[in-house]
This record gives structure tokens, sequence and C-alpha cells, in this order.
């Protein structure tokens, strides 16, 4: 029997946990909401079982296929939240800190509850800030615990300037990590991260983002008359958004027909609106805004190309998911080489990788694709095939496999 055949007939309860206040679920747009939503669909696509614990519903407009419960404040916490933080446009970090605190053990006393009358019989969590209620409810119902890591706390929020009790984050992060089967970080950057922690490298598994399949599949070519380099991203700093409209500017020279689609929004929207005019190709660039991420492969089958011009010192740890969306659509990629994007793509055979932050190279990178269409499609065949791999109901067999080994 395969290790598939014995993981479909493994169909165990599952509880997750997704201890998060920044991620509402049912968000349409947002990566980590689209991240979460995914690993459920594959959980439940799996023949599982599945009980959601969630902070916050979010406002997306799409459907909702399964139920969620969503945690229940205490009268402390709201009265914290209402008095300290929801009025205030920006608490100081401990007030924040105190805030996640409480509605962390509103989450454990919520979950601990609902999931005593029926346990599970493995936990998948996604990692948080001060998310003891993790290893708590691992503990209190001994079944295996599988743990998604994009981020450690106390590097992502020393970044972002919001740390507040560095002692108690590196604490309760050491506490989760100990007590998980699995550790599950999606770039080779975190694993180091957490293995200098003193965490046993052997339970840390490198598991990437991933694709739906079903949503994102390879498209005829475009014949719109336009050659058109895409990329979703949520316009900060560090997704090089500034980098590709100057490398636009350069390229459109060389390709009088060239189109920026830049589909998503965020901070920086209208500044980068602003250079693509002072650039002089502000009739050459469609900024959507926000799209729902339903929506975002029929923007995508418009595109001769994808760009990831990814740049910067912070986040580097990231494992873009709009990657492997691209891969999935056959797209050929651009990308820079920068944190762990050269361990999802190879320069020449997968993508063409640029110098990050540098709109020579990658203008360099978008025409060779308008130049040699055939190398292009080659690459992107080849990435087509890889991206196989990952996938979100392949993540969901291996924690079921490894669940199963454990039994």
């Amino acid at each position: 029997m395969t290790a598939e055949q014995n993981t479909s007939r493994f169909k165990p309860r599952v509880a997750y946990l997704l201890p998060d206040a920044g991620i509402g679920l049912w968000d349409s747009r947002k990566g980590s909401s689209i991240h979460a939503r995914s690993m459920i669909r594959a959980f439940i696509a799996e023949g599982c079982e599945i009980e959601i614990f969630v902070m916050k519903k979010g406002k997306g407009s799409g459907d909702r296929p399964f139920k969620i419960e969503v945690v229940k404040q205490s009268r402390l916490t709201r009265w914290w939240l209402s008095r300290f933080i929801l009025h205030r446009p920006r608490p100081a970090n401990w007030i924040t800190a105190i805030g996640w605190l409480l509605w962390q053990r509103d989450f454990y006393r919520h979950a601990e509850r609902r999931l005593s009358r029926n346990p599970p019989d493995l936990i998948y969590a996604r990692h948080s800030w001060f998310a003891w209620p993790i290893y708590k409810l691992k503990k209190r119902f001994n079944v295996p615990l599988f743990l998604e890591v994009n981020a450690l706390f106390t590097i992502e929020k020393a970044d972002r300037g919001e740390l507040a009790f560095e002692g108690k984050t590196r604490r309760i992060e050491r506490e989760i990590f100990a007590a998980s089967d699995k550790i599950l970080p999606v770039s080779a950057e975190i694993k180091t991260q957490i293995a200098a922690m003193g965490i046993d490298p052997d339970k840390i598994v490198v598991t990437p983002n991933a694709v739906d399949l079903d949503l994102f599949h390879p498209v005829s070519a475009p014949a719109n008359g336009r050659f058109t380099v895409g990329a979703v991203n949520s316009m900060r700093g560090y997704h090089g958004m500034e980098t590709l409209l100057r490398a636009g500017a350069i390229a459109r020279k060389r390709i009088p027909n060239l189109k920026l689609l830049l589909i998503g929004g965020g901070p920086r929207l209208q500044e980068l609106k602003d250079l693509a005019g002072s650039l002089g190709i502000g009739d050459a660039t469609e900024f959507t805004g926000v799209i729902d991420h339903q929506d975002v492969p029929r923007r995508l089958a418009e595109c001769a190309a994808c760009a990831a011009p990814y740049e910067g010192e912070v986040n580097q740890y990231n494992c873009p998911m709009k990657i492997y969306e691209y891969m999935a659509m056959k797209i050929p990629v651009v990308a820079s080489r920068w944190g762990d994007i050269p361990n999802i793509l190879a320069d020449g055979e997968t993508a063409l990788l640029h110098t990050a932050a540098d709109p020579v190279s990658l203008a360099d990178a978008i025409v060779a694709v308008r130049d040699d269409p055939q190398a292009a499609a080659r690459r992107a065949e080849a990435a087509y095939v890889a991206v196989q791999d990952h996938t979100w109901r392949g993540t969901a067999r291996r924690v079921l496999e490894w669940s199963r080994e454990r039994a």
C-alpha cells in the first residue's frame, strides 16, 4: 500500500488554530487569509473533519464554505481594546502586547471548552505572537501538533518597530517550537532561525507556500497586441514596485507595446501612480487596486510575463505565494535574487533572475522574455512541472501522513 493510499484512509479530526488578531479568515484579498483558507480547504478535500478557531472573521465578500468558531472576548479584553487600542492611531507597543495576551487567554478558554466536547486527533496551527494556547492545547489533548511558521515574531515585530516584552515573546516561541511534533517554516531562512533557538532541526521541515491548481491553471497566450508584464503585490517597499516601474520605463524603449499590470493596493499606491506618471509610463501602466483573489487568474491571463522584484533587507524569510501562482499558469517569470526566491526558481531553467533593486537588470530580463519566446515557454513549462509538488492538498497529505505515523 502506498503512502498516499495509507493517508487516504486516515481521516482524523483536525483542530485548526489561527490565534492571530491580524488575520481575518474571510478576507478575500489578504495573503495570510488566503493561505489559511487554502489549508483548511485542503484538509476538507482530504476528507478530514475540521474544527476551526479564529480571532477575527474578516470582511471578505466571497463564499464561506465551512463553519468557524470565532473566539469570544472576555469583558476585560473588550474593555482593554476599546479603552486603549481601537480608537488610538498608534498605541504604545506594550499596550498592544497586553491586548494580544488577553485575547490569547480568551482563545485558549474558548478552544479548550469546545474541543473538550469532541477532542481532536491532531492540531494544525499557524504560529502567531504570544500564541501560548498552541502548546497548552497540545498538552491538554496530548495529540500531534503541526506548526506552520511564516515568521518569528521576535524578528518580525522588531523589524516593524512593534516589539514589546521581547523576553516573553522569545520564551513563548521556544515553548511552542519545543512542543511541536513537526515545525513547518515556509522558507529555509526561517528554519535556520528556529534551529538557532536550540530546536531539533530534524523536526523542522521547510514547507513553502503553495497554490490551488483548480484556481490557477494554464491559459492561452494573450493576443491583445500588448506585451503585458504583471505583478501581484501589496505595494510595500520590499515588493520592488518602484524598481519594476523604472525597469518598465527602460524596457519600453525596446518594447513599444509594453504594458505593466500592477494588481493590488497598499500604502504606497498613490506614490507609485505618481512615479509612473513622472517616468512617462502612466499611459502604459494599469493599477487595478485591490481585487478578490478569485479574480486574480483572469487578470494574470492577460500577461506575457510576471514579475516578482523583491528587494531590501527586511522580510527576506518571506515565501511569496504569488510566484507559485504564476508558475501554475505557465506564465514566464522574472524575479529577483532575493531571500528564498533562488530556492524556489532556478535561473535559466524555471525563470530569469535579476539583481535585486536593479531596474536595468530587471529590464534586460523582461526584454529577454520578449525576444526569445521559445526559451521563455520552455522555462514556463519547467516551472509548471515543478509547481505540481507545491499544492495546498499536497501539504495537507504530508501532515496527515506524519500524523498517521504517530497514531
